[in-house]
């Protein structure tokens, strides 16, 4: 969700070719770009949508959405509730570890993993926080 440049939509894709990704971006250009991307590199399991999340009426249950740079994890969380499966998962990037984000998580969900990412030649710090519903939807 937000997929903006194909990170990390695009090597997931390339490194499992055995599952499926839907890139999902509002912005016309950045979605064009990723066509012409997907195309050039034959990733016949990649496909790219130009729309917002909420509107997005793929109800197939993904297993995971994952967002990088994309919202407030609440704000995530609401926007996407109708695509995760009851077993699915939400993956959030974030800088520093988000524990006033994790403060306003609506009931039903939970804080499953935060994993600190060490990024070679970066030296910002980032966090891939999981989070999982704790009741059926």
């Amino acid at each position: 969700v937000g997929t903006g440049a194909g990170l990390p939509g695009i090597p997931l894709a390339s490194s499992h070719p055995e599952k499926q990704f839907l890139l999902l971006d509002n912005n016309g250009k950045k979605t064009l770009f990723l066509d012409q991307v997907v195309a050039q590199m034959r990733l016949p399991n990649e496909r790219v949508i130009q729309m917002r999340a909420e509107q997005q009426e793929d109800h197939c249950g993904f297993y995971m959405v994952f967002s990088r740079a994309f919202a407030r994890i609440a704000l995530m969380l609401r926007s996407t509730d109708h695509l995760v499966s009851t077993e699915g998962q939400w993956l959030a990037m974030k800088g520093f570890f988000p524990a006033e984000e994790l403060n306003e998580i609506p009931d039903g969900v939970e804080l499953e993993a935060s994993h600190l990412l060490i990024i070679p030649g970066v030296e910002a710090v980032r966090h891939l926080v999981v989070l999982r519903r704790t009741i059926n939807k």
